[in-house]
């Protein structure tokens, strides 16, 4: 059964963990998946960094983190285990690249610090959460949205039609079949003739269009890649060239 959304939950493992794992259960019996954590018991308890079972230990903790961020991005929404109102620093952290990357955040408690309280919704109950939830991912891909949008748009899509686990070069493969089909369209209408009675339309060629820009947007977050940041770079490079 594909998920009815997809979250990310933060907060102190260290200090709060069993409340975080009370969290995931109350999001996963609404149909929600947590990305992150997954469900997994502690290994190395009284440490400051903690890690997880789902942790690949050998990674420095700057990775562990980075694998927690990606998450967020792939997430419809944060929600934020914050007993007392505390928020840590690698909180304080997540909080702001969701607020950066326009995700909801859902705050357990009120927060102690001013500036993040106008960063989310606090002490909401959790099935509200999820109405919300619901509600921004409705409106969140429309004609204005920006390529950034797209992309994490693109990586949900991913995981709710079950396709998380193709490989980079699956991508590829399948973005060439499709890059075929533009062409044969194209060609068909620049008059090339062809073997077959082929006589696609206009709809027809802007469908096999969308289909080779998803599975690029799918390429780039399967390599870390943001492609509007790669796009602005490129352009930037461009000034500086001499054109014909």
């Amino acid at each position: 059964m594909n998920p009815s959304a997809l979250v990310v939950i933060s907060g102190s493992f260290r200090r709060s963990y069993p409340e975080i794992r009370r969290a995931a259960a109350d999001f996963r019996a609404l149909g929600v998946e947590v990305l992150s954590p997954r469900e997994s018991d502690i290994t190395n308890p009284g440490e400051d960094f903690v890690l997880l079972e789902s942790d690949d230990a050998s990674l420095p903790p700057t990775e562990i983190e980075m694998a927690h961020l990606r998450s967020i991005s792939r997430a419809d929404a944060l929600y934020v285990v914050n007993p007392g109102g505390r928020v840590g620093a690698s909180t304080a952290l997540e909080v702001g690249w969701a607020r950066a990357i326009g995700r909801p955040i859902f705050f357990q408690e009120t927060c102690e610090e001013v500036m993040l309280r106008g960063f989310g919704d606090a002490a909401m109950v959790m099935a509200d959460i999820h109405t919300r939830i619901l509600e921004s991912r409705r409106a969140e891909v429309d004609s204005e949205s920006p390529l950034r949008g797209l992309q994490q748009y693109v990586a949900r899509k991913i995981i709710e039609r079950g396709f998380q686990d193709e490989t980079p070069k699956d991508v590829m493969f399948l973005m060439f079949q499709e890059l075929a089909e533009v062409a044969k369209a194209v060609g068909k209408f620049s008059g090339i003739k062809t073997a077959s009675d082929y006589a696609p339309t206009k709809d027809h060629l802007g469908d096999e269009m969308a289909d080779v820009f998803f599975l690029l947007m799918d390429l780039a977050n399967r390599c870390d890649i943001d492609l509007m940041e790669a796009f602005r770079r490129k352009e930037a490079r461009n000034a500086l060239r001499t054109w014909k």
